[in-house]
């Protein structure tokens, strides 16, 4: 019973310090997603099955949560168009055909937007999304962006050539594809460096999207924006109450 007390006393103390803290830390949350199964194998870090999802979706709609596209983020931030402090952005890594199988008829559901990063050579290989399911999906406010075109990892990665195939050419692909400009992309792991994040400005993209790589800044690095992964036991409300609060970031490590 003490045990219990004292938690509930700490977790009251927490919630009160990130609401007298809010306007000066928040970030909006981006939560992403990378394997969205009917079964996730034991010990996953990186599905959630198709159960969890909904019940995360469900809590969104349920709670008000503003969900927003990459666009209306990059408005926000560049332009600083306000936007609700309740706004969340959903996006996806990979561009696995799962999307399409489970999560993709949830996110129509509530009509939430949603942005998914492609791997461009995978596109219309077993597994993985097709042409003709990509230029469905943007018919319902879903956003293509670029997760380069090999899934490299380009932290450590400075070759010119190199560089210029997985960021220019994997934008270069998908707009033959889909008739229209790309503006975002996903580092593939994570990974970039400043040579990187130079070619991805010049490139033309309007945002780009990290791990939690990137230490808290009050002005955040547009081509270096956080994201939070989500998990099986997001579900959880003590668990996804503070990855949605946009100050999350707070308690992990740069």
């Amino acid at each position: 019973m003490i045990r219990i007390r004292k938690k509930f006393i700490l977790g009251f103390i927490l919630a009160v310090g990130l609401l007298v803290t809010r306007d000066f830390f928040y970030e909006v949350p981006i939560i992403t997603y990378h394997q969205i199964k009917d079964v996730c194998p034991k010990d996953s870090l990186l599905c959630v099955t198709e159960k969890s999802f909904k019940k995360q979706m469900e809590f969104i709609f349920r709670y008000n949560y503003k969900v927003i596209s990459p666009e209306e983020l990059y408005l926000s931030l560049i332009r600083k168009k306000p936007i609700p402090k309740r706004a969340v952005l959903i996006s996806f890594d990979d561009g696995t055909d799962d999307f399409y199988k489970y999560a993709f008829k949830t996110l129509k559901e509530y009509k939430f937007p949603a942005v998914v990063f492609i791997i461009c050579d995978y596109i219309n290989k077993e597994g993985y999304l097709h042409q003709k399911e990509l230029k469905e999906i943007r018919n319902y406010n879903i956003t293509i962006g670029s997760h380069t075109r090999t899934h490299r990892y380009l932290g450590d990665t400075y070759d010119e050539a190199i560089l210029q195939e997985e960021i220019y050419g994997s934008k270069k692909i998908l707009e033959e594809i889909l008739g229209e400009k790309i503006y975002f992309l996903a580092y593939p792991l994570g990974g970039y460096n400043d040579k990187v994040k130079t070619i991805v400005k010049d490139a033309g993209y309007r945002l780009a999207f990290t791990t939690n790589r990137a230490g808290y800044k009050r002005n955040p690095d547009i081509f270096a924006l956080r994201r939070i992964k989500m998990t099986e036991d997001s579900d959880n409300f003590f668990v996804l109450w503070p990855k949605l609060s946009g100050l999350y970031n707070l308690l992990r490590k740069g």
